[in-house]
């Protein structure tokens, strides 16, 4: 278990709803998630989050990485995850550090920015690969 999965039980019984997450206050959250490093942004991303998917989604976690990426602590990354986690749907590769260093390691790409490694690793697999290549890469 890791330091954020640790932190799962209690945060939840502190907010049980969405809207219990986009009432509260930045400190509570932050005492929270404090042991996580950057826990002020987090903070902020989280209540932004709760707040947007209420206002913008009516509470329900989009399907699409175009309206995923406007919520707040949201990039392409974990869209990508999101989609295919939450609603099994692949519109993309997750590219982090790692499957970021290891496609240049293996040439796969010659890009730094994730947005470009992503394109290219696209190019270069069938789709049916998108949903498992970082897995891959990673593990």
């Amino acid at each position: 278990m890791n330091e954020s999965t640790k932190l799962l039980p209690p945060f939840f019984k502190a907010f049980p709803t969405l809207e219990s997450f986009a009432s509260s206050d930045l400190k509570t959250i932050e005492t929270l998630i404090f042991s996580t490093g950057f826990y002020r942004n987090k903070a902020k991303s989280i209540q932004g989050f709760a707040k947007k998917l209420l206002n913008d989604f009516d509470g329900k976690i989009p399907k699409t990485i175009p309206e995923l990426i406007t919520l707040p602590g949201f990039g392409r990354k974990t869209a990508n995850v999101v989609l295919s986690e939450v609603h099994g749907l692949v519109e993309g590769i997750v590219v982090d550090t790692h499957v970021n260093r290891l496609s240049k390691v293996l040439g796969l790409t010659t890009k730094n920015d994730p947005v470009q490694v992503e394109k290219d690793l696209m190019s270069l697999l069938p789709e049916k690969y998108w949903r498992d290549i970082s897995l891959y890469l990673i593990f």
